[in-house]
């Protein structure tokens, strides 16, 4: 697993986004219970939570659930986006659906044969496959939907975050 080391994070309240500077940033939103609903980056930090606050951005169906924002300033557009990653895998907000990746194998018996799949044109036909996948969450979704257990005599999914150990 890599490492990153993570700037001090700022907290405020909903009510108080407009102590927010207005420079590029990463965000957390928190749910009233302590959950992470949602990490984003943005180029202009306050004015980005403002339209997540009001409903004008891809968090409205469920920004009224926000409570708590987290945040921390970074100017560079190539560290805001590993920063972001780097959170959303490690931290895994309930409602980010992008930058989520996962490592899966799945193991036959036998001679291991390496087998390059194509999530959107697998090949069920091979009954002893290893397969080191990499990639988002719905790609996992839709490997493990073409590929289900009767296609292995012997299967073992082995999946995890790439950013955990666990």
């Amino acid at each position: 697993m890599i490492e990153i080391e993570i700037p001090r994070f700022l907290e405020v309240k909903l009510d108080e986004v407009n102590l927010i500077s207005n420079s590029g940033g990463i965000y957390l939103f928190f749910g009233q219970s302590g959950d992470i609903l949602y990490i984003g980056k943005a180029q202009k930090l306050k004015t980005r939570i403002k339209a997540h606050l009001g409903g004008l951005s891809n968090t409205n169906s469920y920004y009224n659930e926000f409570y708590l924002i987290k945040y921390f300033l970074v100017n560079s557009p190539l560290e805001r986006d590993i920063y972001e990653t780097f959170l959303i895998n490690k931290l895994q907000p309930i409602y980010n659906k992008s930058k989520i990746y996962y490592e899966a194998q799945v193991l036959g018996e036998g001679n291991f044969e390496k087998e390059k799949v194509n999530v959107e044109n697998p090949k069920p036909e091979c009954a002893y496959l290893f397969e080191n996948f990499k990639g988002s969450r719905e790609s996992f979704k839709k490997l493990t939907e073409k590929y289900p257990e009767e296609y292995w005599q012997y299967q073992v999914y082995a999946v995890k975050c790439l950013c955990c150990d666990d």
